[in-house]
């Protein structure tokens, strides 16, 4: 489909197993997107945000995401844009997985040193 992201959200009605962001890397632009769409993914679904290491505003929002607890397995991949991606949970996951993701997330941050562009 060939569009704006939010207003083909407006009119979307099937859910999706996939979620991937890389809009704008403004924080209120990332968030708006994410919440657009989330109602979408399915349980067991997958959310990718490109560039989450590399811009501050990415970064800061997947942070509150991870922080949700509503999400689990969650993996960044430092690659030249980096990704991070996580599963749709049906349920929150206890404070000890969450926070071994927090850490491992803020590590490859601070390695990273975020920039904005």
């Amino acid at each position: 489909m060939r569009g704006d992201f939010a207003e083909i959200s407006e009119t979307w009605k099937k859910q999706i197993r996939l979620l991937f962001i890389d809009g704008s890397h403004g924080y209120e632009d990332v968030k708006k997107d994410f919440s657009n769409w989330i109602k979408f993914l399915k349980p067991g679904g997958i959310v990718v945000f490109h560039d989450s290491l590399v811009w501050e505003d990415v970064n800061k929002f997947v942070k509150e995401v991870m922080s949700s607890g509503y999400f689990g397995d969650i993996y960044t991949i430092d690659s030249p844009g980096s990704l991070t991606y996580m599963t749709k949970l049906n349920r929150r996951i206890n404070r000890d997985q969450l926070k071994g993701y927090l850490q491992n997330f803020e590590v490859l941050s601070k390695k990273r040193s975020l920039t904005k562009k």
